[in-house]
């Protein structure tokens, strides 16, 4: 499956693969599908921080996992 057909349920999924379940909670809050996951915008601080990704070392990582995902 492509990335941006991703529903809202398999975003949390990858989250909370890659981070934890309640980092994937709010990914699901946020309404964050695979659009909006691959979007320009999702990796500034102010929307890792709604995601809650409030580190560094979390951003640096969100940031690679959705440039993996861009392929």
């Amino acid at each position: 499956m492509l990335t941006l057909d991703w529903s809202s349920e398999r975003v949390k999924k990858w989250a909370a693969e890659v981070f934890d379940e309640d980092i994937a909670e709010k990914f699901v809050a946020e309404e964050m599908t695979g659009v909006t996951l691959l979007s320009e915008q999702i990796t500034n601080v102010d929307s890792m921080e709604r995601l809650g990704l409030l580190t560094l070392g979390k951003q640096a990582k969100f940031r690679s996992l959705v440039e993996q995902l861009k392929g």
